[in-house]
Parts: structure tokens; sequence; C-alpha cells
């Protein structure tokens, strides 16, 4: 298992000789790292990226603005999708489609990653500051850790 700026690989099996074991952070904005696990993932053979308006953003007159900015209008996203973890065979497809889904938001970026073969993705949205809704893909479950 290799991270790398917030990028996970996952080769073969752990040293216990289980699919390694990922943590997903809930998108709370006071929550530091690792703080507060909302799914743990258990990968093998895999890469895995999230994208989030959690870490790196501002507020404004209560507002949250994200720091990914769409292409279409130059300016942060608005839509309630918090974070996307994205499932896929290597870590640069997984990232680019983490941030791509963030810019879509839950709706478009649900239907959009159906379409395409051999990824799954997680879309936690924002229901005020620390309320969240849960969606995945069809096929996201196979990698949650019961």
């Amino acid at each position: 298992m290799v991270e790398i700026g917030g990028e996970v690989r996952t080769r073969g099996l752990n040293a216990s000789g289980e699919a390694w074991k990922i943590g997903i952070d809930s998108p709370g904005l006071s929550s530091l790292p690792g703080e507060d696990i909302r799914m743990i993932l258990a990968l093998q053979d895999v890469a895995v990226a999230t994208s989030g308006d959690y870490r790196n953003y501002f507020e404004y007159d209560g507002k949250i603005f994200s720091h990914t900015i769409d292409p279409a209008t130059g300016r942060p996203v608005v839509h309630d999708l918090a974070s996307t973890t994205v499932v896929a065979k290597n870590c640069m497809e997984a990232d680019a489609l983490a941030t791509a889904l963030m810019v879509m938001g839950k709706d478009k970026g649900l239907t959009f990653i159906e379409s395409v073969k051999d990824v799954e993705a997680l879309f936690i949205t924002r229901r005020g500051k620390d309320h969240f809704d849960v969606f995945q893909s069809s096929g996201f479950k196979q990698y949650v850790f019961k």
C-alpha cells in the first residue's frame, strides 16, 4: 500500500493476509484528518482518491465555497456535494475522476460514473455544516469493509 498526497494504491494483501483497510473521513468542516472516519474500505489491487470541500475552503456569509473550480463558470462549484471517493485501477484515474465528480455534483456524477467501466464512487452530500447523506455507485459496496 502506497499513499502519496492523499491518493492510495494497493497491491496484494497486507501483512495479516487481508485486504488493505483505508478509512474515508467524514467531511466535517472542523474535524482533523482521521478524526471522524465515515467508512472503511477493504482494497486489493486498486487505487482510491477522495476530493472534497472540507479541507480547502472559505466561508462567506455562512456559505461554504470549495477550492474546486467549475471550468464552465470559473467560480467555485456551488452544490451540496461535500466529498467524492473513487476506486479505480490506478491513482491518476481515481484522482482525476474524484475531482471531475466534485465539479459535476452528485446527480450528474452518479449518472456519469455508472457509465465508466471498472470504476466505482462514493458521494457524500452536506445538509447543514455537519449532517450528511451518503450515496454509492452500483458496485461500490464490494469495497466497503463490514
